[in-house]
């Protein structure tokens, strides 16, 4: 292997790294945002009427510690392999970005509706990303 192959080589390497630092980041960012939009003791969320199948709060954080990692792994595998196609990254990253939306609609702006009809698209993107 000569210099300018192993170069090469090292180069393509750190821009995987990048690649997934910045998907971690991304994911990170999401999680926070849509936790600091959250909040289940505002007097209108417990006003709301649950639903009984509805999970304890505390069961949400633990599948969303579960989730973001996996949106992670998957999303930084997509990136850095490129025989994945564009549509699909771009799928993932809005994923993220709806769901940072999903709950500044819900818990900040307290719409419903708007939260059902985000919902509705994150559903829609994840049949995609499943078709993909």
């Amino acid at each position: 292997m000569t210099k300018k192959d192993l170069f090469a080589k090292i180069v393509k390497s750190q821009k995987k790294i990048i690649k997934i630092l910045i998907v971690i980041i991304f994911y990170a960012a999401v999680a926070f945002l849509g936790a600091s939009f959250t909040d289940i003791s505002s007097d209108w969320y417990t006003s709301l009427i649950l639903p009984a199948v509805q999970p304890p709060p505390a069961a949400f954080m633990y599948v969303w510690a579960f989730i973001y990692p996996l949106l992670t792994v998957l999303t930084s595998l997509v990136i850095i392999n490129e025989s994945f196609s564009n549509r699909l990254r771009n799928l993932l990253l809005a994923y993220g970005i709806l769901n940072i939306l999903w709950s500044y609609a819900f818990f900040t702006m307290q719409n419903p509706f708007g939260s059902i009809i985000i919902l509705a698209v994150l559903l829609f993107i994840g049949y995609l990303i499943y078709k993909e």
